[in-house]
């Protein structure tokens, strides 16, 4: 049973992953920067969770592949909405979307 709370990322720990907290706040700052419409900035962010997803990898990802990969694969929609050669604000916002919702159903948050 979860409790209520007024961040569902506090929930993180409920994920088979472990505590997806720390990523989670990569997403919503880069989802922030593209509400700004700085996607240089949000593609330079977007970097950070790259770079430690892929470090936690073997930490993370025996606990339970079938989440990782799911995790791992929304993480490559929104790298790849904002690495395109011309980026749009509309599908990098909804591959952060659809990045966030996955994290939070995978924490039990959503």
């Amino acid at each position: 049973m979860m409790w209520a709370c007024s961040r569902p990322a506090a929930a993180g720990a409920a994920s088979k992953l472990g505590d997806l907290s720390d990523f989670r706040t990569i997403v919503v700052d880069t989802a922030g920067l593209v509400d700004k419409g700085d996607l240089p900035g949000a593609k330079t962010r977007i970097k950070d969770l790259e770079t430690s997803w892929d470090e936690a990898e073997a930490g993370l990802k025996p606990r339970d592949a079938s989440d990782w990969h799911m995790v791992d694969k929304a993480i490559d929609r929104a790298l790849e909405a904002l690495r395109a050669s011309n980026p749009d604000a509309p599908t990098c916002k909804q591959a952060l979307a659809d990045l966030l919702t996955t994290m939070d159903r995978l924490s039990g948050a959503a």
